[in-house]
């Protein structure tokens, strides 16, 4: 009966518990467009009091496409370095 030793027991639960995170296919180009269109029309719905429907919908669109773009691209960075590590 072979013992198997601690680190290589901790290094099997450390990349079982990270599979789920850094195991995915990647996200569609199309994505952070259609998030940004959706949130523009959300926000230029309810912003018409403020400023404006298209003002309000053009700054949605702009601030949530671009920050899906950047929060994946350092997402899959992230799950890179990790896999990198687990290996």
């Amino acid at each position: 009966m072979e013992s198997t030793p601690p680190s290589e027991q901790l290094r099997a639960a450390e990349r079982g518990e990270a599979a789920p995170y850094i195991r995915f296919p990647p996200t569609p180009w199309w994505y952070s467009p259609v998030v940004g269109a959706w949130a523009a029309a959300f926000v230029g719905t309810f912003a018409w009091w403020l400023g404006g429907v298209a003002a309000g919908a053009a700054v949605a669109f702009v601030t949530v496409t671009a920050g899906l773009a950047v929060y994946e691209r350092r997402y899959a960075v992230a799950a890179a370095r990790v896999r990198e590590r687990l290996r």
